[in-house]
């Protein structure tokens, strides 16, 4: 007779450390991918200044059974520039008619109607161009 005995927990020790193993170099292309989609973000965003496309950030964060890159901007107006104002607004969330709008101009108030300005989708664009890129990156072919 032969007895053949297997101690469990030291294949469960070996399968959690090889499981966390994974999540870390996973996690590492969630990050690099995160980046990537920043880089096209800020080629696709417009520039005036220069402040949106030096706002957008990429964040990756890591919990249990979730690995995630958020990729955006803190900026007060990037959503209106994105998705549009007034009439132009997406999805129609805008104001349905024209409106009167005062700022300085040369040192004097002056006074203009706008009927909103029309959406500039750059993260959707970045996205949809980078897309292929990001999923290899990702090894998901």
């Amino acid at each position: 007779m032969v007895d053949i005995k297997i101690n469990t927990s030291d294949v469960k020790g070996g399968f959690d450390k090889a499981c966390t193993e994974l999540e870390d170099i996973l996690f590492g292309k969630v990050q690099i991918a995160g980046e990537y989609l920043k880089a096209k973000t800020v080629e696709e965003a417009p520039s005036d200044t220069g402040r949106l496309r030096a706002s957008i950030f990429s964040r990756a964060s890591k919990k249990k059974g979730e690995l995630k890159a958020v990729v955006g901007s803190n900026l007060e107006y990037a959503p209106y520039v994105h998705q549009g104002t007034g009439i132009y607004a997406k999805g129609g969330n805008g104001r349905k008619s024209s409106w009167k709008v005062s700022t300085i101009y040369k040192g004097k108030k002056v006074f203009f109607v706008t009927k909103g300005q029309k959406p500039n989708p750059f993260l959707l664009r970045a996205k949809e161009k980078g897309l292929g890129d990001i999923k290899r990156l990702l090894g998901v072919d």
